[in-house]
């Protein structure tokens, strides 16, 4: 008999769990398993704000597929997938049109700009590691810009968005900028770094204690962070804001937007049923109405159980997806029981704020300072051990304690 074929679109968290979870499970004799990627490499997405802001070499984000996978039993196409003809069980990508059995769906994200006047066109966004490299180069093009311009908005970078993203970049782009002074002989007191946040409070996740932590800690870096201060459009030399109803006008020579993610475009223009490119999943990660089809990742929308709202798109959520869904396709191949449904496990989250410090939570501790940063590159070499092993660990691993 033909040996099935599963599909997984995307080198993202969830379908590199998903594949290395399968070739653990599976002889492969039982499936032919295809890649459909743009690149032939996963960039770890927790590690971008680092390479925008130059203090992580744009290399050292990339994990070869190779490195992670069995390449023996693994079939890797560098294409775009840009559709589905989903009655036909097939997948069209900008060179061709694949057949699937099974389908795994993990394609990312795209930014969420909420439709502000200007965020598209004027704002840079953290979204892939080209994108991050052009923030550090756009920076650094404005900081020798301001030899001779003299004009310190040269100097200003607005970060739209308190979240995760937001706060790491701010924090990180704060330590850098010191160098960048150095290196061009600029007063380091010229800089300004502004974190712009809609609600009553950055790193909403956390606990208040932590949140006053890491304001504490940027403003000490020099970042201002601002609250309750609505974006309202983007310009071509800064942020339009509001606060109380009042309108005024911020000017940068750099804007960032952080301030939100949806799933991919082309689940969003796909014949799917998708809530702004996610789709809502069955208990099992399956399309409804066709369990052919998982999703893994920032296209899937999962709700939580406990406050009724689906759970944020994170490295830690689409790695449980992933190595679930290797789990159930297993189990489905075989004609076993699908055994117990999907059921995410918050280990929950560190955010770093800069060299040898973070806040956080882990495993019920409260963390800060330098216990959050160790467990901070902890979980990232965790990642790295669970899809590459030792060697790869030592190769890509974080180790500045």
């Amino acid at each position: 008999m033909t040996k099935p074929t599963i599909l997984a679109l995307g080198a993202g968290y969830g379908c590199m769990m998903a594949i290395k979870t399968l070739q653990k499970k599976l002889r492969a004799d039982e499936a032919e398993i295809i890649l459909i990627s743009k690149h032939n490499y996963h960039f770890q997405t927790t590690l971008l704000h680092e390479v925008a802001t130059g203090t992580l070499p744009g290399e050292r984000a990339k994990v070869y597929v190779h490195e992670e996978l069995d390449m023996k039993r693994l079939t890797l196409i560098e294409d775009e997938v840009i559709g589905f003809k989903k009655e036909a069980n097939q997948v069209i990508t900008r060179n061709g049109i694949y057949d699937y059995d099974y389908l795994i769906i993990g394609l990312g994200f795209s930014p969420e700009t909420f439709g502000i006047e200007g965020m598209d066109d004027y704002a840079m966004k953290i979204s892939s590691l080209d994108r991050a490299l052009m923030i550090k180069e756009h920076i650094e093009k404005r900081f020798q810009n301001y030899l001779v311009s003299k004009d310190t908005n040269d100097l200003k970078v607005i970060v739209c968005g308190g979240g995760l993203t937001g706060v790491e970049f701010a924090s990180d782009l704060a330590n850098q900028i010191k160098n960048l002074c150095a290196e061009l002989n600029i007063d380091a007191s010229l800089p300004e770094i502004v974190c712009v946040e809609a609600g009553p409070n950055i790193l909403p996740m956390l606990e208040q204690k932590l949140i006053d932590e890491a304001v504490k800690r940027l403003e000490l870096l020099g970042v201002r962070v601002l609250t309750n201060t609505f974006v309202k459009a983007c310009t071509d030399h800064g942020v339009i804001v509001e606060v109380q109803g009042e309108k005024s006008e911020m000017n940068a020579g750099t804007v960032v937007w952080t301030a939100g993610v949806r799933g991919h475009d082309v689940i969003a223009n796909s014949e799917f049923q998708n809530s702004r490119g996610k789709i809502a999943v069955d208990d099992y990660l399956r399309v409804p109405g066709d369990e052919h089809i998982f999703v893994v990742g920032d296209c899937a929308l999962v709700m939580d159980p406990e406050c009724n709202r689906p759970f944020p798109p994170t490295a830690q959520i689409a790695s449980q997806q992933g190595e679930f869904v290797g789990k159930v396709l297993t189990r489905i191949l075989r004609n076993e029981s699908l055994g117990e449904s999907f059921v995410f496990q918050n280990r929950g989250v560190v955010c770093s704020l800069g060299y040898n410090n973070g806040v956080g939570v882990a495993l019920g501790f409260k963390l800060k300072g330098h216990n959050a940063s160790f467990i901070k590159n902890t979980i990232e070499n965790k990642w790295l051990l669970s899809i590459g092993g030792p060697t790869l660990v030592m190769k890509k691993g974080k180790f500045k304690f």
